[in-house]
């Protein structure tokens, strides 16, 4: 997840890495000797990635009607997220407007209770080859947030759009792209990208972390950095225990407990 520390240097663009000034420098060193292997191994790819003749993006598309009737469940219940900033400990660098965002799955594991309110949106996503961490993501009508990158390239961002009105995009390397409801783009976010709300409606999307597929070798070394950077990495150990605590101090007398998933058909 893109995660601006609370310690991170003034005047900086955009979110900076998770694994920054509150991460073991040993940790960073790791990341980077891992992030030249693979580049060594994979040599030049696309960006963002084709993902037109992978089955797994067809489920998620066929899945849309699913998740965002889930989606609009929780928001018939009254139901808030947290502020990015909030749960994430520090500025994320959006401008202008909010951004809200709730955690689903952390290292593959479904992050109560959030999840329990997205039940086929989390079981769609634990479907995707190589699915760590991913989370709700809304900005607010004119959010803009300027160009920045990560710096771990072990991983991919997958986008999904679940509400996405027209004047919502993004751009990656200075190329403009749109993700519309039910479209799924897959990219390294390693490189420059970028992101906006410039419509008067919240735009709402999937926003995950996916394993980079690698050759067999460096694929399991890839694995292990990951794993480590996970656990040594304060900020993502606690990350599930603070979303249940926010979710639980923002949605205070509302109806907090999930129901029943129902098809999205049927009535409410």
């Amino acid at each position: 997840m893109v995660m601006r520390p609370p310690d991170a240097p003034e005047g900086s663009t955009g979110p900076p890495p998770l694994v920054g000034s509150n991460s073991p420098a040993v940790i960073r060193r790791i990341v980077q000797a891992n992030n030249r292997m693979i580049r060594r191994s994979e040599g030049a790819v696309a960006n963002p990635r084709s993902v037109e003749d992978e089955p797994w993006a067809a489920r998620l598309t066929a899945a849309h009607p699913s998740i965002r009737a889930e989606w609009q469940r929780f928001v018939d219940a009254g139901l808030r997220l947290p502020l990015a900033e909030e749960l994430l400990g520090g500025p994320q660098g959006n401008e202008s407007s909010w951004w809200r965002t709730g955690l689903l799955l952390v290292r593959r594991r479904r992050c109560v209770p959030l999840a329990d309110w997205f039940p086929r949106t989390v079981d769609a996503l634990l479907a995707v080859p190589g699915m760590s961490s991913a989370m709700v993501s809304v900005f607010g009508p004119g959010t803009e947030l300027p160009e920045h990158h990560g710096d771990n390239a072990g991983g991919l961002r997958l986008l999904y759009g679940i509400a996405c009105p027209p004047g919502s995009g993004h751009s990656v390397n200075g190329t403009s792209l749109e993700v519309g409801e039910g479209e799924v783009m897959l990219f390294d976010d390693t490189e420059l990208h970028a992101a906006w709300n410039r419509s008067d409606r919240p735009r709402v999307l999937l926003l995950a972390d996916v394993e980079r597929p690698l050759p067999r070798v460096a694929a399991m070394r890839n694995s292990v950095v990951q794993l480590a950077r996970h656990h040594l990495s304060g900020p993502y150990r606690h990350l599930p225990d603070r979303g249940a605590a926010m979710h639980a101090h923002l949605n205070a007398g509302a109806t907090t407990t999930a129901p029943p998933p129902r098809d999205e058909g049927s009535p409410g």
